[in-house]
């Protein structure tokens, strides 16, 4: 008995019990689980108690207040009650559908029937951060549309956190909105924080409904509690030299790799049938992709051979030296990635090479090239859930020989096809005095033949 009591009391002593987290301490974990390295600041003035809507509603009781209530939050557009719960000292509160909402909060009295505060959300004249990716482009790009009209519409103090790149695409454009890093959002406190981006699985709670039914370019609208159908599709303003030109020969820029190879045109030969195509139309064809290649695992993916090398990254190539060398090019040829968003705020015809998204889910563009006789779209497909880490997500095929059809299933006589259709090749052809005719196998380029009139006889 006397050896069983010292090994129980040995094991003891070995491994003690850890204390058990404090109610604050579990709220800050959960609070930097979401990115918030702050508390509530909003005083209600009843024993500290403070709130905000800060990825949703959050409300804290100190643990030194000795009252005890009852608390009802109310989704105040409609009219419904959300919920009803006690709250006592060290106690918080936590709503987590974190778009926007116009919430309305009372506190009772502990039997719950007499008021003592309500306070109804409004943003007029109030902090509020919108917090993006730090490393995607394309996103960035298209849920910024959304923020002046947000800022517009709520008269709010409107400050966006996002990486100092792109700061600098916005900053000079929207003198209005204040922008700030990551870091310096430690030493905010905002009356509403909302962060942009999407749960994979199609979760309801960063906007509303699944993500995966509209365009990319909506979900901003959505989060921000905005008519994503009013906007024209408008898109941002980026900061870049007009003027500036380097090439000036006519030039089409194109950008041939992503992040991941589901977003690939994995066509062996696609790519460089294009860029003879368009060097025999009197083109020059710029690759401006960050690097020249990617590497996945023993898969090195390079630039087209066919394509001048103008990748690379720093000083000279930021995102504004790619704006200003888009600007000057006759369009842009991309896949659903950063540069083909870059594009579309610029303004030129984008020619958007994509089979695993649905033509939707980027910005619209009429030249967008899919092959639907494949499979395809997987992307938006809301049975499935995106695997970001996956670099060649083919979900739906098991067999290797039919894996990533959506994307090498796509020809390049499907994309010369669109490029026909553009404006500003038309009349780069008619200026040149080219014209392009269908072969066999697919198309060639020769010279305009000037036909005489031949001198009409009439009987007198």
């Amino acid at each position: 008995m006397g050896d069983t009591k010292s090994k129980n009391r040995k094991k003891t002593a070995e491994t003690p019990e850890q204390p058990q987290k404090t109610v604050r301490q579990k709220m800050t974990e959960d609070y930097h689980a979401i990115h918030l390295q702050y508390e509530p600041s909003v005083m209600t003035g009843i024993d500290g108690i403070r709130f905000d809507f800060c990825h949703g509603f959050r409300m804290y009781e100190p643990e030194t207040s000795t009252g005890r209530y009852v608390v009802e939050l109310y989704d105040d557009e409609k009219g419904l009650i959300m919920s009803r719960q006690p709250l006592k000292p060290g106690g918080y509160l936590f709503h987590n559908a974190s778009y926007y909402m116009r919430y309305m909060v009372q506190i009772l009295d502990e039997t719950g029937k007499t008021p003592l505060f309500r306070h109804t959300f409004n943003l007029g004249g109030r902090p509020v951060v919108v917090s993006f990716p730090q490393k995607t482009l394309g996103d960035t790009i298209a849920w910024f549309a959304a923020c002046e009209e947000f800022r517009v519409k709520t008269g709010c103090q409107l400050f966006c956190a996002m990486h100092p790149f792109h700061i600098e695409m916005f900053a000079k454009n929207y003198p209005d909105i204040h922008f700030i890093s990551f870091s310096d959002m430690e030493n905010m406190k905002p009356y509403a924080h909302y962060l942009m981006g999407v749960s994979f699985d199609g979760g309801e709670r960063l906007m509303p409904w699944d993500w995966r039914h509209q365009g990319l370019h909506h979900v901003g609208y959505n989060i921000l509690g905005l008519d994503p159908y009013g906007a024209d599709e408008k898109p941002p303003k980026i900061d870049f030299d007009h003027e500036r030109r380097e090439i000036a020969e006519p030039y089409v820029c194109i950008a041939s790799l992503a992040s991941g190879g589901c977003k690939l045109w994995l066509n062996p030969d696609g790519w460089d049938e294009v860029c003879v195509f368009l060097k025999k139309c009197g083109y020059r064809v710029l690759d401006i992709d960050a690097n020249h290649y990617l590497q996945f695992n023993y898969l090195t993916i390079r630039i087209p051979r066919e394509a001048e090398d103008f990748t690379g990254l720093g000083e000279g190539h930021k995102i504004s030296d790619r704006a200003a060398m888009i600007n000057h090019a006759d369009f842009f040829i991309g896949l659903g990635s950063g540069l083909s968003w870059v594009a579309w705020a610029v303004g030129k015809p984008v020619v958007l090479i994509s089979g695993f998204s649905l033509p939707f889910c980027e910005f619209h563009t009429p030249y967008r090239v899919i092959n639907t006789n494949v499979c395809h779209g997987c992307f938006n497909d809301t049975s499935l859930s995106f695997e970001n880490n996956a670099k060649f997500w083919c979900p739906r095929q098991t067999d290797e020989r039919l894996k990533m059809a959506c994307s090498t299933a796509i020809t390049s006589t499907q994309v010369i096809n669109k490029i026909l259709e553009i404006p500003a090749f038309q009349a780069h052809m008619e200026q040149a005095g080219l014209s392009v005719v269908a072969t066999v196998n697919g198309y060639d380029v020769e010279a305009k033949q000037e036909q005489k009139r031949k001198p009409q006889h009439h009987k007198e």
